[in-house]
């Protein structure tokens, strides 16, 4: 598995790398260099537009989860509304870093550091 990480590292180094000053941010599709990477960079417009239902405050949001780093992930952040169901945390290239329904845990471990995109009815 270990190799597996690391040659999707050198893989997406060397992507980044060969592309110098003109390559843009987005065809890398890393979220963590784009400065508007909720409208370029493809996995986190296709996480944003996922977002069918906004009869509740819903949000793409960028965080800090503990011992990892940044994360993105959509979270129903309406007080009127319960906002019960699964978290799912990516990081900055799209990879699904792990999913959690229990609320209290993601509090613990998770700083919400911006919101990127907010859907309301």
């Amino acid at each position: 598995m270990k190799k597996i990480h690391l040659l999707g590292f050198l893989a997406l180094t060397f992507v980044a790398l060969s592309c110098g000053e003109e390559c843009p941010d987005h065809a890398t599709g890393n979220a963590c260099l784009s400065e508007n990477a909720i409208n370029e960079v493809p996995w986190l417009v296709d996480l944003k537009n996922s977002i069918t239902n906004c009869s509740c405050q819903t949000s793409v949001m960028q965080g800090t989860y503990l011992f990892h780093g940044t994360v993105f992930f959509i979270l129903m952040n309406d007080p009127l509304c319960n906002g019960d169901g699964n978290i799912a945390l990516f990081d900055c290239s799209g990879e699904l870093v792990t999913v959690t329904d229990d609320i209290e845990e993601f509090a613990e471990k998770v700083t919400i550091d911006k919101v990127l995109y907010t859907c309301k009815d």
